[in-house]
């Protein structure tokens, strides 16, 4: 079994793009002033494929994050591959909707070297409720 890069993670209750309620489990990192946000479906209900935009623009909201500063990445875990993730692209609208997005996943030894440097060289920055704790000694 490999590892997984992040074992605990916190649940968030969303909506989707119906209105309907939807957990999601995440985890924000701070590195030299940039944030990412990893995020992952619940085991019993997934939600991220389909409401990816609704979702994002809801937590950059909620966790009053600066959308230029920060990456947004899909945490999936799968135990003979361990840890693996997908990276969005976002072109966000000026009243915090985004307009359009690309995802893609990532090559394990080539493009997730910028994720590892978050998961050991950054401070994860705590959440409670979705909303952000002590952002401001970040910054």
């Amino acid at each position: 079994m490999k590892p997984n890069l992040l074992p605990t993670l916190s649940s968030v209750e969303l909506h989707d793009k119906e209105g309907n309620p939807v957990q999601l489990q995440i985890r924000l990192f701070e590195y030299q002033g940039k944030y990412a946000l990893f995020m992952s479906d619940t085991a019993t209900k997934p939600v991220l494929a389909r409401n990816a935009a609704t979702l994002i623009a809801q937590l950059a909201e909620r966790l009053e994050l600066p959308v230029a500063d920060t990456q947004f990445f899909r945490h999936i875990y799968l135990p003979h591959q361990g840890s693996v993730f997908g990276s969005f692209q976002l072109g966000w609208q000026s009243d915090g909707t985004i307009s359009h997005y690309t995802f893609a996943m990532m090559t394990p030894q080539l493009e997730d070297i910028s994720i590892r440097r978050f998961l050991t060289e950054g401070r994860q920055v705590p959440v409670s409720y979705a909303k952000l704790r002590n952002l401001a000694s970040a910054v």
